[in-house]
């Protein structure tokens, strides 16, 4: 599932939705229509979930001839690098790497079951 990495509680709950029920998710800059239209020739995904034509609108998007590859099992997060020295990258984070990031970061920031915590941060 490709989601526009906006920063507003549609991208959010996709995103999280997302991983919740299993699939493979890559956040992608919302502006740039030249990295979804390679992302999407090169990852073929099911599904995108971006805003067109003002509204958040969730498409099965239609594959090539040719057949995918199949993903790795514990496949996560496809996360897009700057480009700064060439084409953009995906880089691929399993379930594993996203919890230990999100343990390590609680354990720095002493959070606790009982705390609540606000994303300030841009996606």
């Amino acid at each position: 599932v490709a989601i526009a990495a906006e920063a507003s509680e549609h991208a959010i709950v996709a995103y999280l939705g997302a991983l919740r029920a299993g699939h493979a998710v890559a956040m992608l800059p919302p502006c740039d229509n030249r990295l979804w239209d390679d992302f999407l020739a090169a990852f073929q995904p099911d599904f995108t979930y971006r805003p067109l034509d003002g509204r958040w609108r969730l498409v099965r998007e239609a594959r090539c001839a040719r057949d995918a590859e199949p993903l790795h099992p514990d496949l996560a997060l496809l996360l897009m690098t700057s480009g700064s020295s060439g084409a953009a990258k995906a880089v691929r984070l399993s379930y594993g790497n996203l919890e230990a990031n999100a343990r390590s970061i609680a354990a720095y920031l002493e959070l606790s079951s009982d705390d609540r915590a606000a994303l300030v941060l841009p996606l």
